[in-house]
């Protein structure tokens, strides 16, 4: 009996300790190539995992890696084996959506190659639901002789291709298409969602989609029921689900999602935004902002009023902008105001801007020829004492040039590092890349070099690390300054190795 028991406990440790096993994170794998054409992977700690044989590779993508040889393209695992052994000479992406090239048509695969059916396409692009960039695509829209059609995400084809367009730019069903030069709308099994077909239509945002029909456009919903009849020149998306603008003649007005017309009398009209922040608005000859109830946050006094918008600072592929804050001239000047209509920057400038692809924390302004920059949540300004300004998000230190040199401030605008440098990018965490001449390197926030100044390129930088090309290599760099990937006679050319 006691020899049951024990042989019992050792099993059950044994497969506790398989669980264990078998849900320990996977190590990252980061491509590396040591010199032209001898790529391989390694891991966090620089180690070669998958020897540097390759002609070319690609970074690790959950189980598989895409490597090239003979230039062919193939995928492996976290052995080095081939899961696809590389036979095309040809990858095309589109969408999220992967192909390879066969008799100059497009055989679809998944990120590691393996084939997501047999058929063969002339054409193909991915339908995106969840718009991050590392989700796969739900949907595949798959053209043949100039026709579409729809395949869900693993490649089983549930509409032949039989439209002359579909889906595209579609980021909720029903999805779009065009026949015979008439639209209309798929559901998710492939079938039109009613037997109308309009003159144009837009797709579909918040459940709701704009048609129209003789020069009159109104909206229907996911059944394809008019919920607005068309009776407008003008319809814009509903990116925010209560209201949006609509136009009738020269006349602009804010209707809610039911077809009532909340504010009307409108001279002039942004796009609203998908957050719901005000609407930029002219009444007359003045400019203000209008929220979602039809109320003025922002008056209708200015000679001027235009969004602050960014994209989605997350990794996602964009469909809209957001507004974070809005431009006000007044009187040739201009400032910033918040969506509740309280100054962040006086109108006292010449200009103010901000970067699309930034965080949408800090804009810039320029008072004669010189720039500063506003942090919009905290609203501290800096002087305008810099001739270019660098401010891309906030970070312990902004990027600016005096004269031809670039050096960095901190957020009160107090020249930490001095302008020294022939171009100097964002901070990434506590570290940024900067060029002297032709070569890059990384300093610290006090200025410091975490590597010295003799890379041929520094990108991807990350708070943990940056890929770095150097002569031949092309490998990484650590936060602490240790070097990954690198061949010893490049480290050796560059003075980095006795």
């Amino acid at each position: 009996m006691k020899k049951l028991i024990v042989i019992a406990t050792l099993i059950a440790a044994a497969a506790v300790g398989g669980i264990i096993w078998i849900f320990q994170p996977q190590q990252e794998l980061l491509s590396a190539c040591i010199a032209k054409e001898r790529c391989g992977y390694i891991n966090d700690e620089g180690k070669f995992i998958i020897a540097p044989e390759f002609e070319a590779a690609n970074d690790w993508t959950k189980d598989a890696g895409l490597v090239w040889r003979g230039g062919r393209v193939g995928s492996i695992d976290r052995d080095g084996r081939y899961i696809t052994e590389p036979r095309s000479s040809r990858l095309t992406m589109s969408g999220g959506a992967n192909s390879v090239q066969v008799n100059r048509q497009q055989l679809l695969t998944d990120y590691a190659l393996r084939p997501l059916n047999s058929e063969l396409w002339d054409d193909f692009y991915g339908i995106k639901l969840d718009r991050r960039l590392s989700h796969a695509p739900e949907y595949i829209a798959v053209g043949r002789g100039g026709l579409y059609g729809l395949a869900d995400g693993k490649g089983r084809v549930i509409l032949e291709p039989k439209y002359e367009e579909i889906g595209w730019r579609s980021h909720e069903f029903p999805l779009l298409f065009k026949e015979g030069n008439l639209f209309g709308h798929l559901a998710e099994g492939g079938q039109p969602i009613s037997a109308q077909r309009w003159d144009a239509a837009g797709m579909f945002h918040n459940k709701l989609a704009s048609v129209s029909r003789a020069g009159k456009c109104g909206y229907i919903d996911r059944a394809g029921l008019v919920v607005i009849p068309p009776a407008f020149d003008e319809c814009r998306p509903f990116r925010y689900s209560e209201a949006t603008i609509v136009r009738k003649e020269q006349s602009f007005s804010l209707v809610g999602r039911n077809g009532v017309v909340i504010r009307d009398g409108l001279a002039d009209a942004g796009n609203p935004s998908a957050d719901g922040m005000p609407i930029a608005v002219r009444v007359q000859d003045k400019w203000g902002a209008l929220d979602m109830k039809g109320n003025f946050p922002i008056a209708a006094e200015f000679d001027g009023v235009e969004p602050l918008d960014v994209f989605d600072p997350e990794p996602m592929m964009p469909l809209g902008p957001k507004t974070v804050a809005f431009i006000v001239e007044f009187q040739g000047k201009r400032g910033i105001m918040d969506a509740a209509g309280k100054w962040i920057l006086p109108p006292r400038f010449d200009q103010v801007d901000n970067n699309y692809e930034g965080d949408g924390k800090l804009a810039t302004f320029r008072d004669g020829e010189l720039w500063g920059f506003v942090d919009l949540e905290t609203r501290k300004a800096t002087t305008a004492s810099w001739n270019e300004v660098k401010a891309t998000s906030r970070a312990v230190l902004v990027p600016v040039r005096v004269g031809s040199k670039w050096g960095y401030v901190d957020a009160e605008g107090n020249m930490r590092i001095s302008a020294q440098f022939d171009l100097a990018e964002d901070f990434h965490g506590v570290w940024a890349s900067v060029q002297t001449g032709e070569k890059w390197g990384l300093i610290d926030s006090k200025g410091a070099q975490v590597t010295p100044v003799v890379f041929r390129s520094v990108h991807e930088v990350t708070p943990e690390r940056a890929r770095v090309t150097l002569a031949e290599s092309r490998g990484w760099v650590t936060r602490k300054g240790r070097l990954m990937g690198i061949s010893e006679t490049d480290l050796q050319k560059a003075g980095l190795r006795k």
